[in-house]
């Protein structure tokens, strides 16, 4: 286990996510990722273990290949 901690921005630059999809997986109720940490300040900045991340990008694509694979919708009188 690694003891480094990523920031969002590893996050991001990592997994290829946006800083907004980090943000909405903290807010969620439930949150889709916890993190380790978060600093005090104006910002209150987020720190995730690699682990963390790792399991939550993974549900990410895991939900994300599921939604893709349903079948298109269709309006009403097609």
């Amino acid at each position: 286990m690694s003891d480094k901690l990523l920031s969002t921005t590893d996050i991001v630059r990592e997994y290829g996510v946006s800083r907004k999809t980090v943000q909405r997986w903290v807010n969620d109720n439930p949150p889709k990722i916890h993190p380790a940490q978060t600093l005090s300040g104006k910002t209150g900045a987020h720190l995730f273990t690699r682990e963390e991340a790792d399991r939550a990008f993974s549900e990410h694509k895991e939900a994300k290949a599921e939604k893709e694979s349903l079948p298109a919708r269709t309006t009403l009188g097609e």
